[in-house]
């Protein structure tokens, strides 16, 4: 009996570890099955996401592709073009064809003003920059970027192209040489030069005129230098303006060479710079106190001190 009852137990022990081992099996399989389930479904939403991230993005490039070719539309095109003696074809009553001559040319349709004078200054400033002798290295590259610039940039003359524009500057010294006229910047919070953007004006000389009449008081300048004195693309640090966010952006800059009495009244512009003063030659840079411009005011005073002296007296404007 006792021998029998032993049998028994051990046989239920046996049926009762069977029991446990098979329900460890079938939760296990369970486990796999939810895991495999759980990865198939990750999966699909992956891929699910793939491709909305697939769909998102043809979207953005269809979306892009189509403001490229509204924008093309809307100020125009440019085409690489050889040998071409054309000057203006008018196409249309809104647009204009400018073909200019030379090994390599541009042809460029602009919509909206079809006068002569503002398309032919167009014309003038690229030839004007063209013309340019580099004085450096520096001023080569820059060069090119700005003749890149004027063949694909319908609106490089505007601040409306928010990745780069024209501007002008100026290097005021007097009858010496021996002294910079300065005026301290409101945003940037500095010494610089005088200048502003072109905002649609193709004649960099009457804006870079205007901007040192505005900002210095001064009434009367003589240019020392026939053309351009200086070129550079400037890079211009996000910032905000009256309250408006700038983003980071070019300055394809032109520079003037000026002369004007020290005697001369001086007058700070209201908002855009708190004080005009003669600044020594020698000590341009320590005032400056900009570190990306260190390069450009050198080497303006390096050309200024460079150009011959008696010459004819500069013709006062």
């Amino acid at each position: 009996m006792k021998y029998a009852a032993r049998m028994k137990y051990a046989a239920r022990m046996k049926c009762a570890a069977r029991m446990k081992y098979a329900a460890r099996m079938k939760y296990a399989a369970r486990m796999k099955y939810a895991a495999r389930m759980k990865y198939a479904a990750r999966m699909k939403y992956a891929a699910r996401m793939k491709y909305a991230a697939r769909m998102k993005y043809a979207a953005r490039m269809k979306y892009a592709a189509r403001m490229k070719y509204a924008s093309h539309m809307k100020y125009g095109f440019a085409i690489l073009i050889k040998n071409v003696s054309i000057l203006h074809i008018f196409i249309s009553p809104k647009a204009i064809l400018h073909i200019s001559t030379g090994d390599t040319s541009y042809l460029h349709i602009a919509e909206g003003d079809t006068s002569s004078s503002k398309t032919g200054g167009f014309m003038e400033l690229r030839k004007l920059i063209e013309s340019y002798a580099p004085y450096n290295e520096a001023e080569a590259r820059d060069r090119e970027l700005m003749l890149y610039a004027l063949a694909h940039f319908p609106d490089v003359l505007s601040r409306d192209n928010p990745v780069c524009h024209f501007t002008a500057s100026n290097w005021i010294t007097n009858p010496e040489r021996d002294r910079i006229l300065m005026v301290h910047h409101n945003v940037y919070r500095h010494w610089a030069w005088t200048g502003g953007h072109a905002d649609g004006e193709a004649d960099l000389r009457a804006v870079a005129l205007r901007e040192a009449r505005e900002e210095t008081g001064l009434e009367t300048l003589r240019p020392l230098y026939d053309g351009v004195f200086s070129i550079q693309a400037l890079t211009v640090e996000h910032h905000v303006k009256r309250g408006r966010y700038v983003a980071s952006h070019l300055h394809l800059d032109c520079c003037y060479l000026w002369e004007a009495d020290e005697s001369a009244p001086l007058r700070a512009r209201d908002g855009e710079n708190t004080g005009v003063r003669w600044v020594p030659i020698g000590e341009v840079l320590k005032i400056a106190n900009e570190p990306v411009m260190d390069v450009v005011y050198a080497k303006l005073n390096e050309k200024l001190l460079a150009l011959p002296r008696g010459g004819p007296s500069p013709k006062t404007l």
